[in-house]
């Protein structure tokens, strides 16, 4: 095989590595977006649960008494959920909130905040509790109740 020979394979083989390069990043992709599809779906499943949270391990939400999920976030933010939340306690100042809030909480996130998780580590979900539409209605009717009372002078 003559120089000019090899140096033609040698493109040869770039052109096919490129190609074959590309075709595996087009399959990840897919997979990559079947997974977070999936992932999504999953969480979509909760939408309309409620939920109270049992203990932290990361204490930085101890203000959050109850919760209901009404819609889950897309892809890249799926492991994040619009929820209707029950406040009451001190959560970015140093006054204490009471009250209902709709708000973004990171519900499929590590509930440990570390540099490496592993995969079994508890997400901030596995560390509520369900509970049913109605208790959560009672918690809700009672700080609405409380607010209007505060707003309305008789606290």
């Amino acid at each position: 095989m003559t120089k000019n020979e090899m140096k033609e394979r040698i493109r040869e083989i770039d052109k096919e590595r490129n190609r074959l390069a590309e075709e595996k990043q087009s399959y990840e992709k897919l997979l990559r977006q079947d997974m977070a599809k999936e992932i999504i779906d999953e969480h979509r499943q909760h939408i309309g649960e409620c939920y109270i949270p049992t203990f932290r391990i990361n204490e930085k939400d101890r203000y959050i008494k109850a919760f209901k999920i009404l819609e889950v976030s897309n892809e890249p933010n799926e492991s994040y959920a619009r929820c209707l939340v029950v406040v009451d306690g001190i959560r970015s100042n140093c006054w204490k909130e009471s009250g209902v809030v709709l708000m973004t909480l990171g519900l499929w996130t590590y509930n440990d905040l570390r540099l490496m998780n592993r995969e079994s580590d508890p997400k901030i979900i596995d560390c509520c509790r369900m509970i049913s539409e109605d208790e959560f209605n009672a918690l809700f009717k009672q700080y609405m109740t409380n607010i209007e009372d505060t707003a309305g002078g008789k606290r």
